[in-house]
């Protein structure tokens, strides 16, 4: 048998996908990396690390017509081991909505928050009745929270939301995603154990207003929450955990979010 993060080695010769049952390769979810469209061939990033990276070529996309695929792409793969490395075989393309960077692009993610956070004290902290400066700590820890307050001693981190989370009407507690967000398991338990006297801020400006047939209105704002309020919340079973189904074997990103409702937070702006 094989393990939940063994890697898989399979034979050259391709396998159906039944519907009643049987013998089915592992499949693995990542964002292309890099593809050369002339030469027919680049990397997928598979955030696993009992992979890495893998390569992949044009022959092996399962797509109609021309084989090609874009850069951040989502695919959905096997593997399969050879001389000079893994392989991605049998690979498709996931239909996603499409955000600003693939969802786990990190890195991406990480730098476009270093950027919204200067932003959000240069522009938004003016307009708050709260003195908030970025973290001094974060001039020797790139992955401190985020803000500091000189006057009142508090910490707090900033979560800026811009795509809602559309299907939320559809999920545990049933949220109107009008005033949904996310809040990661992995920082709920950092969290817990470094900074649990911190503040959350959430600043929402929806950049996004529809996704297959569901909308929601526009919003900006900033919203405020004792993290104590979160923990309490999650301890005693009042959020809803979501899954997020194309990290199920992703070791780099958040595997799953808490969701809540801004209504229940103090609005600020």
């Amino acid at each position: 048998m094989f393990c939940h993060n063994e890697l898989i080695v399979v034979p050259k010769k391709r396998y159906t996908y039944p519907k009643g049952g049987g013998f089915m390769t592992k499949r693995y979810r990542g964002r292309v990396k890099s593809f050369n469209k002339d030469r027919g061939y680049g990397f997928i990033a598979s955030q696993n690390n009992q992979i890495g990276d893998v390569f992949l070529f044009w022959n092996e996309l399962r797509v109609e017509g021309f084989k090609t695929v874009d850069v951040d792409e989502t695919v959905e793969f096997s593997v399969e081991q050879r001389e000079k490395g893994t392989y991605a075989i049998d690979v498709d393309i996931v239909k996603r909505n499409r955000a600003k960077y693939n969802t786990e692009n990190k890195l991406a993610w990480y730098r476009e928050g270093e950027r919204l956070e200067e932003s959000f004290v240069r522009e938004i902290v003016p307009k708050i009745p709260r003195k908030l400066i970025i973290h001094p700590n974060k001039l020797k820890n790139p992955h401190s929270i985020d803000l500091y307050n000189p006057i009142t001693k508090e910490e707090a981190d900033l979560k800026t939301q811009q795509t809602p989370f559309f299907t939320s009407e559809f999920v545990g507690y049933k949220l109107d995603p009008q005033y949904t967000v996310t809040f990661n398991k992995k920082d709920y338990m950092r969290y817990k154990e470094l900074y649990p006297n911190i503040l959350i801020y959430f600043y929402v400006n929806w950049q996004q207003l529809s996704y297959n047939g569901l909308s929601v209105e526009p919003l900006e704002g900033l919203w405020e929450v004792p993290f104590k309020e979160i923990q309490k919340a999650i301890e005693n079973g009042e959020v809803y955990l979501h899954q997020y189904h194309n990290r199920k074997q992703d070791d780099v990103n958040a595997r799953d979010s808490y969701l809540f409702d801004l209504n229940n937070f103090t609005r600020l702006l």
